[in-house]
């Protein structure tokens, strides 16, 4: 099975605090990196701190807008990058199969493999905190296409 990728995923970004979120075409990466995952959205949950990162209320986000919200999602594996096509606890992963996630963890660092402490990872990606015009910018769920 293999998906047609499209250039772009339609997002639902915040560009201003306190204003309504704005439709914006986010590029989609040509190349998926070793161990990552581009995922097809098919739910994204509005949480309050969806809604107090939005109104300003949780931090300041200037930096990082445009903002694609959502943090808890799920969706069908659209492409893989190079690796092992397994999941956290090493069973087989398809295009096609669902999957739900949370923020990025390398699993290589310091924090992950020694101490033991993946949510200290150096190499952290988060959600709802990078800028849509970051690479890899599919970095929220309300994204017709996420990348894990």
């Amino acid at each position: 099975m293999t998906t047609k990728i499209p250039a772009t995923s339609r997002a639902a970004a915040l560009t201003a605090t306190g204003e309504a979120l704005r439709v914006l075409d986010v590029e989609i990466p040509a190349v998926i990196e070793r161990d990552a995952l581009l995922v097809r959205m098919t739910a994204a949950t509005l949480c309050g701190t969806d809604v107090h990162v939005a109104d300003g209320a949780a931090a300041d986000v200037g930096g990082a807008l445009p903002l694609i919200l959502g943090h808890e999602m799920v969706g069908r594996i659209a492409a893989f990058g190079d690796g092992p096509r397994t999941d956290s606890l090493g069973q087989p992963l398809a295009e096609g199969d669902r999957v739900v996630w949370t923020h990025g963890m390398c699993g290589r660092c310091r924090a992950c493999v020694i101490d033991g402490e993946p949510s200290l990872c150096e190499n952290r990606r988060r959600y709802m905190t990078e800028s849509a015009h970051t690479y890899p910018s599919l970095h929220g769920g309300f994204s017709e296409y996420g990348y894990v």
